[in-house]
């Protein structure tokens, strides 16, 4: 109970005029005094001029060895624009005959902006750091890793388009017509040898790119034509045979009808002359019982008729061509007839078979069957032909060698200069000195502060 009554009496109890204070929210009524006057913080400020004097120049100090540190950094750079039309004039020759073919670039822009592709490369210009051995020259003796040290060096590679210009700050431009190439480097001798030759380089692999495309589709023209001259070759191959066996189906045709005529003929013969035997063997009796023996006429027949009355002068005429073959006496029918009997073939006396036989002689005989039946090659006949061997021909005497290409025109190669872009040394210290001066002040203020609360901790209170 004492030490209640005690707390209550230590407790001051707040009069009229303190609560007309105004209330501060977040500040209590009592501390509505503590405001830090400017005098106070230079005064504070001031007590540890010694402390902010040594952390600002230990920074400054710092800063300074950090920019002397820093190693140098120079920035060679060239300028390359379109090349002249001359320089490309064996591509536009080669696409003309390949048939205008997009892969095969003839343009002056066209071949410069596939230039500007490899040049931005960094792919191709780490090759080409490797190809050179340019990290030993960089960096000799450094036992850093070369995959590290190379993608550090290719890093700094900038291309920049000059012309034309963008509209707007890195805007896509597809056909650039002049454009500069720089790298970052340390050694800047090295670092102007390398761009300049890095400049060859991409012109180099460009060229070589060209002429792989351009024996690619060489290659890939002179095997369609070539696959479509051995399809000509077989159609028409082909096309011979089936001609051939046609020609052939039509002269056995034609043979075996002209032997049925020849048949048909001699069998016609046959029959005239079995006829004739017949009507000369009738004569023969005729001529027999009138006693004709040689050839004689009628009226020498009638004359002896009247000369001797047992001879029967009257005359039958059945048929007027035995009428008048018996004229012919006994001797002439009995060698017709013998004759006519023994013949074997009446064949060699028809002139029609002479000539069917002819016309079977010149077909069997068929020039243009045997002609074609011989032929070893129908290119001569093969109308597309000689077009496509004279593109195959052309395709394979077509010089690819583009050794002579230059793909870009120098404006201005890389050449030492000595003008340092890295470090800014002034900057460096002129930065570390105001940074450590702002951190000099604040623990100026921080280490002041604590002072002022050990002072009043010390003193007696009321």
């Amino acid at each position: 109970m004492s030490i209640e009554m005690a707390g209550k009496k230590s407790q001051k109890t707040p009069s009229y005029d303190d609560l007309l204070q105004p209330v501060v929210y977040g500040v209590l009524p009592d501390q509505l005094n503590d405001e830090i006057s400017f005098v106070d913080l230079f005064s504070k400020l001031a007590s540890q001029r010694k402390l902010i004097f040594t952390v600002t120049m230990v920074g400054a100090l710092l800063a300074t060895a950090l920019a002397l540190v820093l190693p140098t950094v120079y920035q060679p750079s060239l300028r390359v624009s379109m090349p002249s039309a001359g320089n490309v004039a064996v591509l536009a020759t080669v696409n003309t005959i390949l048939g205008g073919e997009d892969n095969i670039p003839s343009s002056q822009q066209a071949v410069f902006s596939s230039y500007y592709h490899r040049l931005r490369s960094r792919d191709v210009l780490a090759d080409y750091i490797r190809k050179s051995n340019y990290l030993e020259k960089l960096y000799p003796g450094s036992a850093e890793d070369k995959a590290v040290l190379l993608a550090g060096l290719v890093k700094g590679l900038r291309v920049n388009i000059e012309e034309p210009s963008p509209e707007r700050k890195g805007a896509y431009i597809a056909n650039p017509e002049r454009v500069s190439v720089s790298i970052e480097i340390g050694d800047e001798a090295v670092g102007v040898e390398l761009l300049n030759n890095f400049a060859g380089y991409a012109n180099q692999r460009l060229v070589a790119d060209l002429q792989d495309d351009a024996s690619s589709v060489i290659r890939n023209k002179i095997e369609v034509l070539t696959s479509q001259v051995a399809k000509l070759r077989e159609q028409y191959q082909q096309d011979r045979m089936l001609t051939i066996k046609k020609m052939e189906q039509e002269n056995a045709r034609e043979i075996a009808l002209l032997q049925e005529q020849v048949s048909a003929y001699l069998a016609k013969a046959k029959a005239n002359r079995v006829t004739r035997v017949a009507n000369a063997m009738e004569a023969l009796e005729m001529a027999k019982s009138l006693d004709i023996v040689y050839p004689t006429t009628l009226d020498a027949v009638a004359q002896k008729g009247q000369k001797s009355r047992n001879v029967n002068t009257a005359i039958t005429v059945v048929d007027k061509q035995v009428s008048s073959l018996y004229l012919k006496g006994e001797k002439y029918l009995s060698t017709l007839i013998e004759t006519l009997t023994k013949r074997k073939s009446d064949e060699k006396f028809l002139a029609e078979i002479n000539n069917l036989r002819e016309k079977i002689h010149i077909i069997k005989n068929d020039r243009t069957l045997a002609a074609l039946k011989k032929r070893q090659s129908d290119d001569p006949w093969i109308r597309e032909l000689p077009e496509k061997l004279a593109e195959v021909a052309a395709l394979k005497a077509l010089n690819s060698d583009f050794t002579a290409v230059l793909a870009y025109s120098l404006n201005d190669s890389a050449s030492v200069a000595n003008e340092k872009i890295k470090p800014k040394r002034k900057v460096i210290v002129a930065v570390g000195f105001v940074l450590s001066l702002f951190i000099a002040l604040f623990v100026a203020l921080i280490v002041a502060s604590l002072k002022e609360r050990d002072v009043k901790a010390k003193m007696p209170s009321d």
